[in-house]
């Protein structure tokens, strides 16, 4: 394997760990506006309103990405019954086994 592919392999797992990228890589602006405008409030040394209305609105932006992510998961019992189902062809063939 090539030193770029690993190097490549190493930097997409820490901006995955970071949450600069999703798993498919998408690039997530919200969270890099997030760690910016908070990088800033941290490193600055009087906040000023609107760093603090900027990174509120982030906030809400990042809530409504993951709310609304949560809503394309399957339901918890329709999962549970998949896997039950998953559970039983193991069973019959384990038997036939």
């Amino acid at each position: 394997m090539p030193k770029y592919c690993r190097l490549n392999a190493v930097l997409r797992k820490i901006a995955y760990f970071l949450q600069l990228i999703d798993d498919e890589p998408r690039i997530s602006l919200s969270n890099i506006a997030f760690l910016v405008i908070l990088g800033k409030i941290i490193v600055a040394q009087h906040v000023d309103w609107p760093a603090l209305v900027t990174l509120s609105i982030t906030c809400l932006n990042l809530m409504h990405d993951r709310q609304s992510n949560i809503s394309t998961i399957d339901d918890v019992k329709e999962l549970t019954d998949k896997l039950s189902n998953v559970e039983n062809i193991v069973t019959q063939l384990k038997a036939k086994i």
